[in-house]
């Protein structure tokens, strides 16, 4: 008879602390998960008295604490310190104490922990900070230190960046020299901010770098802008905006050159208008329908049931001011007897009918002027019906 100890046995009970182990191991896991997945739920609700119960939770989650620093002010200091203690190189602890000593006026302390938190931290936030400390305190050649860092770290918005910047240097490309900013978003960017601020001006020098960048955004970023250019009345600006698109391929049209007599864009209408800045504006309304000929020309077509005055055709000129210019034109006409004749207007001043031709205008003192075909009823007249095709119109400088 065998009286020695059965192996099996003895693994089976060798085994057993360690199954225990695994298990209770699993447990803490579940009841670990379970706790952060509650103290997350609580975290989202912004509420100081369920932020609580999550740092209970999870008392090693310093997003918790963060929170709580800035729905319960009373007791900011107590939970940055526990932050410090969780994540001592967390710079946005640096950041925040920087911010707490530039209140109390403690601007060394407050310079040496931002310029710590961007040590510690290479992405945009400490920088950001460190660029708007320098501003405050007008200390330009840090301040451009780090406006170039952080434009080169940076791939979102930069525009907070930008806005700063146009404060102390009103030109764009010097700008984007100083931060060495050579990625197409940012000069996107900055087209952006000078648009929102009507800096027109500013926005037409650096337009060709932006059109050729062709970014998807971009042509209706310009196109928008030399709208708003044109109601602003800032010719030079709008041309430049409208050359830039034109020349770079951005969008259909010929270049603009007032100072040579070059104000007229697509004057045979070999392309149909779009009403987009120096392009033809066609009347968009019911009872009037106007239609592209090929190979060129417009025709308009009038049902009679118009309102008595419509504009049919707009045109942005931009011209030399004291200068004298006529406009020419081919045009037919098959209106139903006794309607009212078309009319070529100059912003609000009639210039002549449609029949005529041709016909001269002044500038006068403006740079811009707008130009439009209109029908007015006449007394005594009808509403004009029928078809009026247009083949050509040129504007020269005399």
């Amino acid at each position: 008879m065998d009286t020695g100890m059965n192996p099996n046995r003895l693994n089976h009970w060798a085994r057993k602390p360690l199954r225990i182990v695994l298990r209770l191991w699993f447990l803490a896991a579940l009841v670990c998960a379970f706790a952060l997945a509650v103290s997350d739920a609580l975290l989202s609700t912004g509420r100081p008295e369920l932020l609580r119960y999550a740092s209970f939770l999870a008392p090693l989650d310093s997003r918790i604490h963060w929170i709580l620093a800035g729905v319960d002010p009373t007791r900011a200091p107590t939970h940055l310190e526990r932050i410090r203690e969780l994540s001592p190189v967390d710079a946005r602890i640096r950041i925040q104490d920087a911010l707490i000593a530039e209140q109390r006026g403690d601007l060394a302390a407050a310079e040496r922990e931002l310029l710590e938190a961007a040590r510690l931290d290479r992405t945009f936030l400490p920088r950001w900070t460190l660029i708007n400390f320098y501003f405050r305190r007008q200390r330009w050649p840090e301040f451009w230190e780090f406006s170039r860092s952080a434009a080169s770290l940076y791939r979102g918005d930069l525009s907070g960046v930008f806005r700063l910047c146009l404060r102390i240097e009103p030109d764009p490309l010097t700008i984007l020299r100083k931060l060495e900013a050579t990625e197409a978003g940012a000069r996107l960017d900055l087209l952006r901010v000078l648009t929102a601020a009507e800096n027109y001006s500013a926005a037409g020098r650096i337009a060709p770098m932006v059109a050729n960048d062709g970014l998807p955004d971009s042509r209706d970023l310009l196109l928008e802008t030399c709208h708003q250019a044109g109601v602003a009345n800032q010719a030079e600006a709008a041309v430049e905006l409208w050359n830039a698109l034109v020349q770079h391929k951005r969008f259909a049209g010929v270049p603009l050159r007032p100072k040579e007599g070059v104000s007229l864009n697509n004057g045979t209408f070999e392309r149909a208008p779009t009403g987009a800045c120096f392009d033809w504006k066609p009347a968009r309304m019911e009872f009037i329908r106007i239609q592209s000929l090929r190979p060129q020309g417009l025709a308009i077509e009038l049902s009679g049931r118009q309102s008595d005055t419509e504009a049919l055709l707009e045109h942005w000129l931009p011209l030399v001011p004291n200068s004298r210019y006529r406009l020419s034109w081919t045009a037919t006409e098959a209106l139903k007897a006794n309607s009212s004749p078309l009319e070529w207007w100059v912003d609000g001043e009639a210039l002549a009918i449609l029949s005529t031709k041709e016909a001269v205008f002044d500038s006068g003192s403006r740079t811009i002027v707008r130009l439009y075909l209109t029908t007015r009823r006449k007394p005594g007249k009808i509403k004009p019906e029928g078809i009026v095709e247009i083949r050509n119109v040129t504007l020269r400088m005399l």
